[in-house]
């Protein structure tokens, strides 16, 4: 298998074989992460930077142009622009002689191809890209961090000098940085923070719900990081799909991302955070939305990140919750045990009693790392213990939930209805 020139190619050592006696044959695995078809994640380059399991999946996974290359030099600017590569490319692939590699394991990878033409061709990358994506994933408990990772990165690359908008979803302001915002101004460039937050959302909640005739549908989560806002957004998907006014409201930086609008609510000062909701759902219900997506951040038994959920749910006052699990996690990351999915629904049942009622009505299950065994067997033990239809909305589609939601809300309208 192709390998970095210097490095060790791949080892298979038995460990254990059946002609010997064991009851398996086993063999231990060893190779270089420089090995075969790889992505360097930003720690290969940069100290303390992101690891692969870090990048987020949205910017690996999806549709993509491959452009073939067989020249006998670097990849260059005359080449990219023969390619006519489409403006609206996301992701860019590009197959060089290193492909061929693959027919003899004893080759290395072509260095100069690999890590050459990018730095050598900014002006040439530059008329591919309008923007940098500064999406950095880091430890919360290290946030010293940021300003060296902004500044090395941005600049390392060059992306202001060559004229890109950098668009950051963390925390630090790169405005704030003199040095980052002097080399924007001085290029023209915009610094786009996907975490700022306009002055008109700094405020309180109103209590808008009670007059708002269009019905929100909140995510909800047994932890942090568990799929919130891809249920959120496949749920829409489905309402669309159906003919159904519906819209998504993105909370945090890559919902906004996706949808293009929306209000970053952990960046929000707490006492704001149910107003700024508030205000975005308002803003939503305004334009003629009447089935309104917010996307869920947090979980309520999560030591470190339970404040911005109790604020989304105070100022959504939802008509409707989706409780998102993984069944494989058992631990959140302070070590707290995640078990007990019914008494958790019931606990935000409980939370939005004072005000209205409120339910549960599906679960979104994500699967990832299940074997099918596992997800089928998960699936059926949610649903006997809570008595709620349980899904993935990616590998079964959001169909069973979105029909639930809509027989629970249609219900809920009856009710109102007899109430008034």
């Amino acid at each position: 298998m192709t390998t970095w020139g210097g490095e060790p190619g791949p080892t298979l050592t038995p460990l254990r074989r059946i002609a010997k006696g064991d009851t398996a044959n086993v063999s231990l695995l060893s190779l270089s992460d420089h090995t075969g078809t790889h992505v360097d994640p930003p720690i290969h380059f940069i100290e303390g930077g992101a690891t692969a399991e870090q990048l987020p999946i949205d910017a690996l996974v999806g549709p993509c142009v491959v452009l073939g290359y067989d020249g006998a030099e670097n990849v260059s600017g005359e080449w990219l622009e023969r390619a006519r590569v489409p403006r609206d490319t996301t992701r860019l692939l590009i197959k060089t002689r290193n492909s061929e590699r693959w027919r003899d394991p004893t080759h290395h990878f072509t260095r100069d191809i690999v890590a050459g033409w990018i730095q050598n061709n900014h002006q040439e990358i530059e008329r591919l890209c309008d923007r940098l994506l500064v999406y950095t994933s880091l430890n919360p408990r290290k946030p010293a961090l940021l300003s060296y990772i902004y500044n090395d990165l941005v600049q390392r690359i060059d992306a202001i000098a060559s004229k890109l908008e950098v668009m950051s979803g963390l925390h630090t302001r790169l405005r704030d940085d003199e040095e980052i915002a002097g080399l924007a101004r001085r290029n023209g460039v915009r610094l786009i923070e996907l975490r700022g937050i306009p002055p008109e959302y700094e405020v309180v909640a109103q209590g808008h719900w009670k007059q708002r005739q269009a019905r929100t549908i909140l995510t909800v989560g047994s932890d942090c990081n568990v799929g919130k806002m891809t249920a959120s957004l496949e749920l829409h998907r489905e309402f669309c799909r159906r003919g159904l006014k519906s819209d998504f409201v993105a909370t945090g930086q890559t919902g906004i991302l996706l949808s293009g609008r929306g209000v970053a609510v952990d960046s929000v000062i707490s006492d704001y955070v149910a107003g700024a909701i508030e205000l975005a759902v308002d803003k939503s219900a305004a334009a003629g939305s009447e089935f309104i997506h917010i996307e869920g951040q947090g979980s309520l038994t999560h030591q470190g990140y339970s404040g911005v959920t109790l604020g989304l749910m105070h100022g959504v006052m939802p008509d409707a919750m989706v409780m998102v699990h993984h069944p494989a996690r058992h631990t959140d990351d302070y070590g707290f045990r995640i078990d007990g999915l019914k008494r958790l629904i019931e606990l935000h049942e409980i939370i939005l009693e004072p005000f209205k009622r409120s339910k549960v009505v599906g679960i979104a299950v994500n699967t990832v790392g299940m074997n099918a065994q596992e997800i089928a067997a998960a699936k059926r033990m949610l649903e006997d213990q809570t008595g709620l239809p349980a899904a993935d909305v990616l590998t079964d589609g959001p169909a069973m939930l979105a029909d639930a939601l809509e027989r629970y809300l249609e219900r809920e309208a009856v009710r109102e209805d007899i109430r008034r």
